[in-house]
């Protein structure tokens, strides 16, 4: 299957169904794939995201250092004022977001059995398993989004288009 191909030796058996409920698995993103107004959608059209963004604004602006731009007020940006792409807006406003999502959906009754993230996204992956609080995960998010910025290297991110057997032998004949 293209589960043991991907992951040898780590996936014994991946159930469908537990207990007659369909399995759902949450996955979060990191930085990189946020977009001016991704989002404001959401926020206009349902109140449990409006109230969840109001709550995280409000756990930012109890911090001893708060941001000085407002969670709305930057996801409703248009293309050319938007600040999305900064280091230190994109990983707490990505985050917000997601925790929104996950809040949103467990309103209508839909919770993941799983989850799992990359980056930044590992912080609303937290949230949503129950390892962080609402206020913890928003605080996590500002300030990696910070340190990052202050501290972090230029870089990229790749994808390879390779199969695990294909990586593994090109990096024996490095």
């Amino acid at each position: 299957s293209i589960r043991s191909q991907l992951l040898p030796g780590r996936i014994q058996h991946v159930p469908s169904k537990v207990s007659g409920k369909v399995v759902i698995a949450f996955v979060f993103t990191g930085q990189g794939a946020q977009w001016p107004g991704m989002g404001y959608g959401l926020i206009q059209q349902y109140q449990v995201v409006r109230e969840t963004m109001q709550t995280l604004q409000s756990a930012l602006d109890a911090l001893p250092i708060p941001p000085a731009w407002r969670l709305v007020e930057e996801l409703s940006r248009s293309t050319d004022q938007s600040r999305m792409h900064e280091t230190a807006l994109a990983q707490p406003l990505s985050t917000a977001l997601q925790i929104a999502l996950t809040v949103l959906l467990r309103s209508w009754g839909v919770q993941a059995q799983a989850v799992v993230g990359h980056s930044s996204g590992e912080v609303a992956a937290a949230f949503s398993a129950g390892l962080l609080t609402i206020s913890e995960a928003i605080a996590v998010a500002y300030f990696r989004g910070i340190a990052v910025t202050k501290y972090g290297k230029p870089g990229a991110m790749m994808a390879v288009g390779l199969g695990a057997e294909e990586m593994q032998a090109l990096m024996r004949n490095q």
